[in-house]
């Protein structure tokens, strides 16, 4: 068929605009092969057909990356441009690039037309040609139309047209996990067990590998005449298997993954067929029986990545097994995401840089995720810095003397082990294997990597890995509690460990291992090394670990840290959901004394709503993080002394606030008496619920009083806010009678009326006349002296958004890993209502009791169900509007806190907007369009926080214009004389009074292309002018955030002109 116009794959660059593009990296460049955590992937892909085996072809690939990124920073991988000769060769480029795991999209260029493909999804099961095609182009510009074209990358839109079509689940760590997972189960239910099955497994992962590369070819194995069915074909057999391994281990040192073959406990010929035949196309089936099955065909060895092999075995070995148990679970080991292993290694070596020099320790290396990862930027560098490959013996060295690890679990070990080796051959060619070569793979096992406990006191592992201190300390340690009445034997070392710190300052909380180990590591590290750990997210939030905040941030110089609890749900896929963080800091000299006062922490929190290339597409779905991009407006500088006192609030405000809260918390706390106060002055009670059991035994007791009566169901009430009287199906009759002692029995007293019952996740409070038991880590109140006005105050105030918002900043959980709120938070509440005198307290009774009939009236009312119960009202229910009555209720909160209209604005933009982010969701309050009202109070509040910190001092003011279309909004601030001055104007892009703000926009725009990925906030100065880039999602616009906005053009005006005022 003849070439049909403009099917060239260059027709197709200079049409997306790709040719000029700086991120789209051609194939042969420097910044294409050198590309960080990827070049090797690209250079691979970019490799020439092999005999009769085609490559990918690829030409060049399109990338995101930050305007102000290092050298160190990998790119963001979005679409490869390919090119082959037929269009079913393009099939076959299609499941290579899928094997490669990097790429979201895949354009080949055929002869006949350009074909879309998804590098995450491959259907070998479909005999159509057309299974994994999204879509056929018959040119180049229908390409660019689709939303490939260089600006629909660069400004986000062709994740908007075909976000939906990225399917991370179709990856090949996926499918593969599955596989393994599936034939595992099938050799222990042919009586392997489970750790000969992973060895064995393993040992073909090995194999297929070196088949893949033409290390172990046709022409090898006949040279040892070994039938190359003997080994990977139906005439499997274990002496065939046994026969590889010995060449193999003469040839190579092919030791790798241990496994006896010979002898008590050795696999059968059955075990190893049903593993080759499984990796050959078959799939074992639970029942005894098989079909032929095409997953493993798809799979080519030679072309996944060796750190995503790393990550799938590592989860393969912690896999739950029947009982529900998970080996890694129980160890608190948890895979470490490959993107955030690259995001971690590129912090490390800015502040670090890897020479041939560098000693590198992972102290709980796991499958060695970032040993590989690390290893592979040492050689990157190496090949950087001369002409030509390194040769084996070179590529053995640079492991040998630079990659150490350790990790209790021999399987593991065994893992690190392969995955370092396939590294090694993966920059080996064939041939500098042969023609006499007498290289052999190192050993790793005992000097390099060692099957030990990192607490262990006999023997030593610092000492067993030469006493020689390391350059960088990298790793995901174990992420557990431990309980002196449930300690494994492999627990022993480190709880022992934990009780001889507490002698030597070195607090841990919870008996949390991950902190261990944050302590211990620097008895390992070189003078000036480095560390970088992922830890629990919670160590920088809960009360347990005050202490080890405390004491930590004084001995260590923290430079950075970045919280990714807001990422749990998605950046381990769903296979775990606790939220995490990475730590960077090196130990302080004990002469420094404590940090300086110009000494900040870097901290960044990334928000699921800005991750531009995995943000969901649909609101209530989740998808899983195969990118991880930093956003500028996300990094926060906390002041190091800040933190010392171990208070959790610096943490939390560094994700859901600024210092303007910190500011009206600490106003407000000193102006009223707090709970804790009225409960030392007799005014109000407070106590969690008492915990019944329905049975005796153990230390409790009958109680009579709780016979009988009702009892919340709390998760009926899940999700809701704004409650002033229950809902019939919250109220259950109680069957449990039993008091537990522990507790005490102010539990009891706060259950009998009149009394407020405060849920613990602070989403409602609900004042009662009627006997209700109150559910244990729900609260009670109660007054003393009977007081009902008081009560229902105190329960009006805390529906308010002001309670909401203090307890949220105030708990250590909200906003982190669960929705419930902590008692000491509580305690520290602010009271206004305390010091009230009767009318007053008469008004605000008033208030609840409206607020309560209208909730009634709102719960008879059918159908209504979910967060906005109260919120919405029928004009037949002859009640007042609830919406009203609670804007009445927070402005009356608002009054008796003395909460000026900026601090009220702060209040509602976290509750109302902000906090629709939490937990990862996309909430419409939050990521909906601004409105043009919400644009022009966003203008106004930055004018006059502007306006207001000039004053007097310059007959000078500031003109502020919003110029916006659909997608994004660009704010023109120019500082002119008074005289000039005018309102704030709201413009559409398309209007004509807005042309020439236009033009500048789109130059702006094109300088930083990228923008909308890596600086949300983007602010650009240019004389008088400065000009701001937000996308047009409501919490971008909010009046806080105008207020921020302010605050950074006001000291970067400073600081650009030596703090004097333009």
């Amino acid at each position: 068929m003849a070439r049909r116009t403009g099917s060239r794959p260059d027709d197709l660059l200079t049409a997306l605009a790709f040719d000029e593009a700086p991120t789209f990296l051609r194939a042969g460049d420097r910044r294409f092969s050198t590309a960080p955590a990827f070049g090797h992937v690209f250079r691979r892909a970019a490799k020439p057909a092999e005999g009769d085996r085609p490559g990918p072809g690829l030409v060049g690939v399109y990338t995101l990356r930050s305007a102000t990124a290092t050298a160190s920073t990998p790119p963001i991988p979005v679409l490869y441009v390919c090119k082959c000769d037929s269009v079913e060769t393009a099939d076959k480029v299609h499941r290579l690039v899928w094997n490669q795991d990097v790429v979201p999209f895949v354009l080949v260029a055929t002869p006949e037309d350009y074909r879309l493909y998804s590098g995450f999804d491959y259907n070998v099961r479909s005999a159509k040609r057309s299974a994994n095609l999204l879509r056929a182009f018959n040119s180049a510009a229908e390409v660019a139309e689709a939303g490939f074209h260089a600006d629909a990358i660069d400004d986000g839109r062709v994740w908007r047209e075909w976000g939906a079509r990225v399917r991370p689940e179709g990856r090949v760590d996926w499918t593969l996990l599955d596989n393994l997972k599936t034939l595992a189960a099938r050799l222990q239910d042919n009586g392997l067990p489970i750790e000969l099955a992973h060895a064995l497994i393993g040992k073909y992962v090995f194999l297929h590998y070196l088949r893949d590369r033409d290390i172990l070819s046709q022409r090898k194995l006949d040279a040892w005449t070994i039938k190359r069915e003997s080994v990977f074909g139906r005439d499997a057999s274990l002496s065939g298997l046994r026969a590889v391994v010995k060449r193999l281990d003469d040839w190579l040192n092919g030791s790798v993954f241990p496994l006896r073959l010979s002898g008590k406990g050795a696999p059968d010929t059955e075990h190893v067929r049903m593993v080759a035949l499984t990796f050959a196309g078959d799939e074992p089936k639970s029942g005894g029986s098989w079909q032929l099955h095409l997953d493993f065909q798809a799979y080519d060895f030679s072309y996944i990545p060796i750190e995503t092999l790393s990550v799938v075995y590592e989860q393969f070995l912690h896999a739950p097994s029947s009982d529900k148990r998970s080996r890694g679970r129980e160890a608190g080991a948890y895979y470490t995401p490959i993107p955030v292993v690259n995001f971690m290694l590129a912090e490390l070596e800015d502040r670090h840089p890897l020479t041939d020099k560098t000693r590198i320790l992972d102290p709980a290396c796991g499958s060695g995720a970032f040993l590989v990862q690390c290893y592979r930027r040492l050689i990157e560098k190496a090949l950087t810095m001369r002409k030509g490959e390194l040769r084996p013996i070179e590529l053995r060295s640079l492991l040998t003397r630079s990659i150490f690890g350790i990790d209790r679990d021999p399987e593991a070990c065994s893992v690190t082990e392969l995955s370092l080796i396939l590294t090694l051959l993966d920059y080996c060619d064939p041939p500098d294997l042969e023609n006499g070569s007498r290289f052999k793979l190192p050993t790793l096992r005992s000097s390099n990597v060692l099957a030990e406990n990192f607490f262990s006191t006999d023997p030593d592992p610092f000492a067993n890995l030469g006493g020689r201190g390391f350059d960088w300390v990298v790793g995901n340690p174990p992420w557990k509690r431990l309980k002196s009445d449930r300690l494994s034997d492999d627990d022993r070392p480190a709880w022992d460990w934990m009780q001889r710190s507490k002698k030597q300052d070195m607090p841990v909380g919870g008996h949390q291992v991950a902190q261990a180990f944050a302590w211990e590591v620097s008895r390992y590290l070189a003078e000036g090394g480095h560390v970088a750990l992922l830890m629990p997210a919670m160590m920088l939030f809960e009360d347990p670990s005050q202490d080890f905040r405390s004491s930590f941030f004084r001995r260590n110089q923290v430079q950075s840290v970045a919280n990714f609890a807001n990422l749990a749900e998605v950046l381990f896929a769903g296979r775990s959901r606790v939220p995490a963080a990475a730590i960077f800091y090196t130990p302080r000299a004990e002469e420094a004394g404590e940090p300086s006062f110009d000494e900040y922490i870097a901290v960044c929190s990334p928000l699921v709503a800005n991750q531009e290339p995995t943000r969901p597409v649909q609101a209530g779905t989740r998808t899983e993080s195969w990118s991880l991009v930093v956003n500028g407006a996300e990094v926060r500088g906390i002041p190091a002394r800040s933190v010392l006192k171990g208070n959790g609030l610096p943490w939390k405000l560094a994700t859901w606030g600024s210092h303007l809260d910190a500011r009206l918390l600490e106003r407000v706390s000193q102006r009223f008496l707090t709970l804790r106060d009225a409960m030392r002055l007799d005014l109000l009670v407070y106590a969690e619920g008492s915990q019944l059991r329905a049975a005796a035994g153990g230390e409790v007791e009958r109680c009579e009083e709780v016979a009988g009566k009702q009892t919340i169901n709390v998760k009926a009430l899940e999700g809701l806010r704004h409650l002033f009287a229950f809902p019939i199906q919250a109220l259950l009759s109680n069957k449990k009678n039993y008091l537990r002692l522990r507790g005490g029995k102010l539990g009891l007293d706060v259950c009998r009326p009149p009394h407020v019952i405060v849920s613990a996740a602070r989403n409602f409070a609900i004042y009662s006349e009627e006997y209700l038991i109150v559910p244990p880590r729900q609260i009670g109140v109660i007054s003393p002296s009977g007081d009902k006005r008081l009560l229902k105050a105190f329960a009006v105030y805390m529906n308010s958004d002001f309670a909401y918002y203090h307890q949220f900043l105030r708990s250590t959980e909200l906003g982190v890993k669960r929705d419930r709120a902590t008692l000491s938070a509580f305690k520290t509440i602010p009271l206004p209502m305390i010091s009230f005198d009767a009318q007053s307290l008469d008004r605000w009774a008033g208030l609840h009791d409206r607020l309560v009939a209208a909730s009634k009236a709102a719960l008879a009312m059918p159908n209504r169900r979910g967060p906005d119960l109260f919120t919405q009202q029928s004009d037949d229910t002859g009640s007042e509007s609830i919406a009203a009555l609670l804007v009445q209720a927070n402005e009356a909160v608002s009054d008796a806190l003395g909460l000026k209209p900026r601090e009220r604005a702060i209040v509602n933009d976290l509750v109302n907007v902000r906090l629709e982010l939490n937990d990862g969701k996309l909430g419409a309050n939050a990521v909906g369009p601004p409105t043009a009202d919400h644009l022009r109070a966003y203008a106004d509040r930055l004018q006059t926080e502007l306006d207001t910190f000039v004053g007097d001092a310059l007959p000078k003011r500031h003109n502020v214009e919003v110029l916006n279309d659909r997608n994004t909004g660009m704010i023109h601030v120019e500082l002119v004389p008074a005289g000039k001055a005018r309102p704030v104007a709201v413009l559409a892009a398309d209007s004509k009074t807005a042309v020439q703000l236009e033009r500048t926009r789109a130059r702006l725009r094109q300088q930083r292309a990228q923008w909308v990925y890596f600086d949300r906030n983007l602010q650009i100065f240019e004389g008088t002018s400065t000009y701001t880039f937000k996308p047009m999602q409501r919490f971008h616009w909010t009046e806080s955030q105008a207020m921020c906005d302010a605050a950074e053009i006001i000291a970067k005006t400073l600081s650009s002109s030596g703090g004097r005022s333009r």
